[in-house]
């Protein structure tokens, strides 16, 4: 007869650590992630992960945490802070197209962004920032970036779906066919298939030259067209 310590025993979940988990999130696609999917990475039943997870809704919060954090802000070597900000935008939109399926929890709160936020903060108070100035100005960028990846994001599904990223205003232009609306049935007619590299960094330097043009501060020569890799 098992004594009642054994059978303790089997009743308790095996012990996995944060690190554990997410380390098998990592190595899950997003769109496969799931409690029974980690559980199986981890060798461990899908109850009993239970025990340290919450459910699917955590996991990806977790895996958006785990991407940002690999996406490291470049390093503050003293030049202009729209440069760095240049650099940064290039750097998380890269690794946000590479992680769609949590880009929209990514935009919270997560362990990784007290350092980013402070290296932040640190660029804009050596450029002459006051925290105010500061925090709007980074709230402009990083919300605009977050909002630019995410359209993106849903316009290469779009045309990979064989729809035009435009279908629902074609179809209301064409219900609505007995009004003028010139502008819009000329933008839809003359648009070509956008360049989103292009688009990226006349958006961003837009937002850039604004911060500055408030500060009454010059601005030095910014990239024309941003190329990232979206293998």
């Amino acid at each position: 007869m098992p004594s009642e310590t054994s059978a303790t025993r089997r009743g308790r979940p095996a012990r996995v650590t944060r690190e554990q988990i997410s380390g098998a999130i990592g190595r899950i696609p997003a769109s496969q992630l799931s409690m029974a999917r980690v559980a199986e990475e981890l060798g461990v039943s899908a109850s009993g992960l239970y025990h340290h997870v919450k459910g699917r809704d955590q996991l990806l919060e977790m895996a958006a945490a785990s991407a940002l954090e690999d996406l490291l802000p470049p390093d503050d070597s003293g030049q202009h802070w729209a440069h760095w900000w240049f650099d940064y935008c290039v750097v998380m939109r890269q690794g946000l197209l590479l992680h769609p399926d949590v880009l929209r929890r990514a935009r919270g709160s997560h362990p990784g962004l007290v350092d980013r936020l402070e290296v932040m903060l640190s660029v804009m108070e050596r450029s002459g920032f006051e925290i105010r100035e500061a925090l709007t100005a980074i709230d402009s960028i990083t919300n605009w970036l977050y909002g630019f990846v995410w359209r993106e994001v849903e316009v290469r599904s779009e045309t990979e779906a064989g729809r035009p990223p435009d279908l629902e205003l074609i179809k209301t232009l064409r219900q609505r066919s007995d009004d003028p609306l010139p502008h819009l049935r000329r933008m839809v007619r003359d648009t070509q298939v956008p360049d989103a590299e292009l688009e990226f960094a006349e958006q961003l330097s837009t937002i850039i030259a604004g911060i500055a043009a408030r500060r009454g501060e010059a601005l030095p020569d910014l990239p024309q067209v941003l190329r990232v890799d979206s293998d």
